[in-house]
């Protein structure tokens, strides 16, 4: 009988082989820093209280690969446009405005590639 992995399982995996490719001692809150969350929030993944929703996910995708999506049930998400949202507060206004030009004119010139929802 194989043995399903659960979220938690792999979660403290990744932890482990993450802190093995450090190549010194991190604790649980240095792995939820490098991640991008507190540590309760960790600490409740890794001992399988709860599991990441959709956003989590999609930070964890960008760290830690896409198996995420598999373990918890969800459709993978673009993460390159994932790594656009979560980056975003961090880029300057005018490379911000730069952006959203450049979509803006493609989008303009290249209207047969947008799919309105709806």
């Amino acid at each position: 009988m194989v043995e399903e992995i659960t979220f938690a399982k792999w979660f403290e995996h990744q932890y482990l082989e993450w802190q093995a490719s450090t190549e010194s001692r991190q604790t649980i809150d240095d792995f939820a820093k490098w991640l991008g969350f507190k540590r309760p929030t960790v600490n409740l993944w890794m001992n399988g209280n709860t599991t990441p929703g959709r956003a989590s996910a999609d930070r964890l995708a960008l760290k830690l690969g896409c198996d995420v999506y598999k373990l918890l049930g969800i459709p993978p998400s673009d993460l390159r446009l994932v790594n656009v949202e979560v980056n975003w507060p961090t880029l300057s206004d005018e490379l911000r405005s730069r952006i959203a030009e450049q979509v803006e004119r493609y989008l303009k010139e290249h209207p047969q590639d947008y799919k309105p929802e709806g």
